[in-house]
């Protein structure tokens, strides 16, 4: 989100300046209005997220960045470090930080205990003759006790680690540090937007339907986590593995649908290729009788020009005879 404010900050300023540079380009002053918009809705987010410390913690617990990363982002600007660490000399204004560890005391300091083994321990046998035989179980350490100091305190003052998967680390320390590693592995299950949260209302709102409105809560969460895990289950997925000639008769009917599908397409090429020979032949037939016609044509202009011109002589001799006979 801070990332967000710097971007559509750094946008409005620079539409603003080529709005007053390029007066007769207006389009510029859409982008500026638009980008104040936008910086106001990030800063409307913004201010929503300091109403749960939830979300500062999410990234506090991530080992390779803890409170390092908000430093190196506002130690240098007085408005933002104040955010950030309060005022020290007032008891209610504690700032970021403040309200990152009320949580952690709250919700998770000596909440969650390392779990113990039910099995009683072995009762220690001593050997005859062995005249120091208590020495060895004297210097045995009975119990590690787990440190007092606070775990969280502790993880924010030590130096940021490079780990690639936080949850595996978080994982990794949970029999030794359960109360932090509960709170790392809570804060970084939020989801940073309510994309998710609307797709599985969604897809709940398909699972119940008429034949199916009496599904419990448990079983409708079930439905839902498992079409998130593995997605929507292919063609049949649930008929394969049950009972082997339940497979059998599957890979047949998958055999002879496939068979068919082959023959159609073949079906269909050779109709294809059928109807294009005829289509050929028609072409040739039609252009047949195009070139007949215009023969006939021609030659039926040709016939009526020479009778014309036999015409011609005939009356042409008939005149010539007339005035020798004069």
């Amino acid at each position: 989100m801070d990332w967000l404010l710097d971007c559509t900050w750094d946008a409005q300023i620079d539409f603003k300046e080529h709005h007053m540079q390029y007066r007769d380009h207006n389009e510029y002053a859409y982008l500026e209005a638009a980008a104040c918009a936008s910086w106001e809705k990030c800063e409307e987010y913004y201010k929503l997220a300091d109403d749960s410390a939830a979300y500062y913690a999410a990234q506090v617990l991530l080992p390779d960045k803890k409170w390092w990363w908000f430093h190196q982002r506002f130690d240098n600007n007085k408005d933002k470090k104040h955010w950030l660490t309060g005022n020290p000399k007032d008891t209610e204004d504690r700032g970021i930080q403040g309200l990152v560890e009320d949580l952690w005391l709250e919700e998770y300091k000596g909440k969650y205990t390392t779990p113990t083994s039910d099995k009683p321990s072995s009762p220690i046998i001593f050997t005859s003759g062995e005249t120091f035989g208590g020495l060895k179980n004297h210097e045995q350490l009975k119990s590690i006790p787990l440190s007092r100091s606070d775990a969280y305190q502790t993880y924010i003052k030590s130096d940021p680690e490079q780990i690639n998967d936080h949850l595996a680390y978080w994982n990794s320390l949970y029999l030794s540090q359960p109360d932090l590693a509960r709170f790392a592995l809570d804060m970084l299950a939020i989801p940073l937007m309510s994309a998710e949260c609307e797709r599985v209302f969604s897809s709940a709102k398909h699972l119940l339907t008429d034949p199916r409105n009496r599904l419990k809560a448990d079983i409708i969460e079930a439905n839902e986590c498992l079409k998130s895990w593995f997605g929507r289950p292919q063609a049949k997925a649930f008929a394969q593995g049950v009972d082997p000639d339940v497979d059998e008769q599957y890979k047949e009917d998958a055999a002879a649908k496939a068979a068919a599908k082959d023959k159609d397409k073949a079906a269909d090429k050779v109709g294809t290729q059928a109807g294009g020979q005829e289509d050929k032949q028609e072409d040739e037939q039609v252009d047949e009788q195009e070139d007949e016609q215009v023969d006939e044509q021609v030659d039926e202009q040709e016939d009526e020009q020479e009778d014309e011109r036999d015409d011609e002589q005939e009356g042409v001799g008939v005149v010539e005879y007339t005035i020798h006979d004069d």
